[in-house]
């Protein structure tokens, strides 16, 4: 199956997932993603994204990481993805994407080896690539900054044996869903 017919199908199979269900498996990926942050001692900052189209909702944990890291959320500026600091008190506008992002004033903070990075999909395979939404964002943020630490977050019905993958698709290091933090 192309991209485009996998993208309409994964979309249509997670908007189906009931918001109590929904609700509870985010609830024990944020739980296993907290354990996984303090698993690197060189971690300083963690890059969040925004849920959208039931992704899993994992800004809950944000309230429990910021007394240990800073946060970001990324926003979208003349086509390039920015890291904006954030916090869960920090109001967020809506962007063209109907994604939320920090306003444009606040400071970026840049990506380095101290930086884990939450990174959303559609669908994961177990070889550590991901089906995004096609604009290509992550995958060029992960090709300018291999140092990071990268964790693909969604549901386990979502991790798939095997994606169809573009010469510019990068991996992730980690995949994490409601069942627990694997390596591909």
């Amino acid at each position: 199956m192309d991209k485009k017919t996998l993208r309409k199908r994964y979309i249509a199979q997670r908007m189906a997932i009931e918001e109590v269900d929904w609700q509870k498996r985010s609830q024990k990926i944020c739980d296993h993603l907290y354990e996984f942050c303090f698993k690197f001692d060189k971690v300083s900052q963690v890059f969040f994204f925004h849920p959208m189209r039931k992704e899993p909702n994992i800004l809950k944990l944000a309230s429990k990481l910021s007394e240990h890291y800073k946060l970001a959320l990324p926003r979208i500026s003349n086509k390039e993805m920015l890291f904006h600091h954030w916090n869960i008190e920090t109001s967020l506008l809506k962007h063209s994407f109907s994604i939320e992002e920090p306003h444009e004033s606040s400071e970026i903070l840049k990506a380095d080896e101290h930086t884990l990075v939450l990174v959303p999909n559609l669908a994961m395979d177990t070889y550590g690539y991901r089906l995004g939404y096609g604009a290509g964002f992550y995958d060029k943020f992960l090709s300018e900054y291999p140092q990071v630490i990268s964790v693909a977050v969604n549901f386990s019905e979502f991790l798939v044996d095997e994606l169809p993958r573009d010469s510019w698709d990068k991996k992730v290091q980690w995949m994490c869903t409601e069942l627990g933090v694997t390596k591909p």
